[in-house]
């Protein structure tokens, strides 16, 4: 499973953005299964640098785990030395729409959506701009930006060399127009991201 170099550039320069990044109110981790350990390091990472002054892990329980998402990343992100204070948790979302959907009555009750005007998202490279996407469709007009992790062990550099990579990002590309059809996402301006 071969791409071509036409290819290869088309999927980075649209697929697998990534923003600038600065201090921002809330810091929103997109669950996973894979990658937990990765997440948790790269989030109190940003932590430690002071990027943020609050986190919510969104993320309900999915097929080979014994508990939502957001309660292991939440006790591996505590391990990593994050106060269990400054973590908020919604344990029901199944996809990166209820991510966001069912995360924001969360963040009303406990912080005040109008006193939210940044966000630092974390989520998988291969996912980046769909995480984006996703906060534009359902959280519009606040800055949005991002931090990838590698959690499958697949660099930037050469995910393309990886014929179960380049699955995954098909399977991610092949998402984005019928999601954008479907009005699950929408489009973020370009001028926002750089490529990974």
């Amino acid at each position: 499973m071969q791409l071509t170099e036409e290819e290869i550039r088309l999927i980075e320069s649209y697929l697998l953005v990534r923003t600038p990044i600065r201090r921002a109110d809330l810091c929103f981790v997109f669950g996973a299964r894979a990658g937990e350990a990765a997440f948790a390091a790269e989030t109190a990472r940003l932590w430690r640098a002071g990027l943020f002054p609050r986190v919510i892990v969104s993320g309900g329980n999915t097929p080979g785990g014994d508990e939502p998402e957001a309660v292991t990343l939440r006790r591996r992100m505590i391990a990593e030395g994050i106060p269990a204070g400054a973590i908020l948790i919604e344990t029901e979302a199944r996809h990166s729409g209820e991510n966001v959907m069912l995360s924001l009555p969360i963040l009303e009750r406990e912080i005040g959506l109008a006193r939210i005007r940044s966000v630092i998202a974390v989520g998988q490279f291969h996912t980046s701009r769909r995480y984006l996407m996703t906060l534009e469709r359902y959280w519009p007009g606040i800055e949005k930006m991002l931090v990838t992790v590698e959690s499958y062990g697949i660099g930037r550099a050469d995910w393309h060399r990886h014929p179960e990579f380049i699955s995954l990002i098909r399977g991610e590309m092949a998402r984005i127009e019928p999601y954008l059809a479907r009005n699950i996402i929408a489009e973020i301006d370009p001028a926002t991201c750089t490529l990974l």
